[in-house]
């Protein structure tokens, strides 16, 4: 779907570039907007500015599902976790019951993205010795039936 927007550009220009743009605007047997807005269509439409304009789209939209997922993971994190000073716990733990969290709530995240996401939000996840991971600073809230 094609869609219009109006812009208001504002240029500072010397007489002489002034001077010039009308007469290339003459001369393209246009007005001066005109002959502008075909400048500005036809800058916007290269390749490289097309691709450089997807990618700022992209990384808007990865910046932002980033800060939902780090919302979500935080708000597990305050009903689920509780602090332990100087002690760890291992990661599939806290893992399995974020999923069980998750259940009627969210769509969960692999363990991976979980994992970078309590990285991203302050959270110690590290490999132990042993090729497992844990969290450092948390443990699972017992959980009361």
């Amino acid at each position: 779907m094609e869609g219009r927007y109006q812009f208001r550009l504002s240029l500072n220009l010397s007489n002489e570039e002034i001077q010039r743009l009308k007469d290339e605007a003459w001369k393209a047997g246009k007005s001066v907007n005109g002959y502008m807005c075909d400048l500005i269509r036809a800058e916007i439409n290269k390749p490289e500015n097309i691709e450089k304009s997807i990618k700022q789209t992209k990384r808007y939209s990865q910046s932002q599902r980033n800060m939902e997922r780090a919302e979500i993971i935080e708000q597990f994190i305050s009903e689920c976790l509780v602090e332990t000073f100087g002690n760890r716990a291992l990661l599939k733990n806290i893992y399995e019951r974020y999923i069980q969290w998750c259940h009627d709530r969210y769509s969960a995240l692999s363990v991976q993205t979980f994992a970078n996401v309590l990285r991203g939000i302050g959270i110690y996840v590290i490999r132990g010795g042993n090729n497992k991971s844990y969290v450092w600073g948390y443990d699972v809230i017992e959980q009361i039936e």
